[in-house]
C-alpha cells in the first residue's frame, strides 16, 4: 500500500465494488455513527441560542451545582418551567450539562423572551431561500 503525498492526484476509493455486500453494511454503520453526534451538535446550538435569548430578555443567571439541584426540584433540564413564588409566576430554565447554571425570570422577562423567540422565527423564515 502506498501513502498519498501532497499534490498526488490519485483517487481514494472504497475497498470493494459499488453495490457489494460490504457497501450495504458500510452506509448504515456510518449513519449510526454520524447521526447521533450531529443531533448532539444541533441540540447544543439550540441550547446556546435559547440561553442567549433568555439573557437578552432579562433572565438572571444563577451559577452553582445545577446538575444535582435539578434532580431535587420541579425544574426540568433545558425546558422553561413556570412556578408560583409568593403569588407571582417565576420562570426557570436549567442547563446542568452546559453552563451548569439556571436562568430565572419573572413574567416580564418571559414575555420578552416569547417576543424575541417569535421575532427570531420570523427572521429565519424571511431569510430562507425560496424554492
Amino acid at each position: 500500500m502506498s501513502v498519498l503525498q501532497p499534490g498526488d492526484r490519485r483517487e481514494c476509493r472504497w475497498i470493494g465494488s459499488v453495490g457489494s455486500d460490504d457497501d450495504s453494511r458500510r452506509v448504515p454503520m456510518l449513519v449510526m455513527v454520524i447521526a447521533p453526534s450531529g443531533c448532539v451538535v444541533i441540540r447544543r446550538n439550540e441550547t446556546m441560542d435559547t440561553e442567549k435569548r433568555l439573557v437578552r430578555a432579562g433572565f438572571q443567571v444563577e451559577s452553582g451545582d445545577v446538575a444535582v439541584d435539578v434532580r431535587q426540584s420541579p425544574t426540568r433540564p433545558l425546558q422553561i418551567v413556570r412556578q408560583m413564588q409568593d403569588g407571582h409566576p417565576l420562570y426557570t430554565y436549567a442547563d446542568p450539562d452546559g453552563c451548569r447554571c439556571r436562568y430565572v425570570g419573572d413574567q416580564g422577562a418571559y414575555q420578552r423572551y416569547e417576543y424575541l423567540l417569535r421575532r427570531d422565527d420570523v427572521a429565519a423564515v424571511l431569510s430562507a431561500p425560496l424554492l
